[in-house]
């Protein structure tokens, strides 16, 4: 079957998202002094995919993922660490498309891999009295993630839809590890670490386009 024919018969759909992304981080604080703030952050991408068989369809894409929080602790350490890493998401997945209750509403299983790869980075600061130095060790430049997610997609008129997507992704590996202490300015100690396989939980609102008639 030619790109033509393809695109004649529905079998191809261009997708935008936006939404919200909820990054994990496992934080080891044994003083229970430290807080995570802003792990949330927009996330938001253009996907392509072509129906194969039985309700069976691939895609791929490019999305920009924002990797940040804030980590705070209580006084008397005013320090804070930032961590910001910008990446670019390029994922592979299998989808299964099921119609319900009509046929202009589907219901959707996702599965598949991704790969993210960095092209800036504004974090991993640490400030205290307005001086500023690197620690830790640095985040890997490219990693994998693991997808898995729901979906549900509705067409309005003339092959555009607008559909909700929940998708969870997970790493394999660790690429976050710092570990942070400090003696306080009243003898306190503040220690703790901050790991993360790179997981995030997205919540996008999906607009996209059958080509065909």
């Amino acid at each position: 079957m030619t790109f033509a024919e393809a695109m004649a018969q529905k079998k191809m759909q261009v997708k935008y998202e936006i939404g919200i992304a909820h990054t994990d981080y496992e934080l080891i604080n044994p003083q229970n002094n430290v807080q995570i703030l802003n792990n949330n952050h927009a996330f938001y991408g253009a996907s392509i995919s072509r129906e194969l068989n039985y309700n069976f369809h691939l895609e791929t894409g490019i999305y920009s993922k924002y990797y940040g929080a804030d980590f705070y602790s209580n006084p008397p350490d005013t320090a804070n660490l930032i961590l910001g890493m910008n990446r670019i998401q390029i994922p592979i997945r299998l989808i299964y498309k099921k119609k319900i209750l009509s046929d202009r509403l589907n219901f959707s299983l996702f599965t598949g891999t991704s790969i993210l790869i960095s092209h800036s980075q504004n974090g991993f600061i640490f400030s205290s009295d307005n001086e500023y130095k690197s620690i830790g060790d640095k985040p890997k430049r490219t990693f994998g993630l693991v997808e898995l997610g729901v979906g549900i997609e509705y067409e309005i008129f003339n092959n555009f839809s607008l559909g909700f997507n929940v998708r969870t992704f997970y790493g394999l590996n660790q690429n976050i590890n710092i570990q942070y202490d400090n003696i306080n300015s009243d003898n306190t100690i503040t220690n703790y670490d901050i790991k993360s396989n790179g997981n995030f939980q997205a919540y996008t609102v999906a607009v996209g386009y059958k080509f065909g008639k």
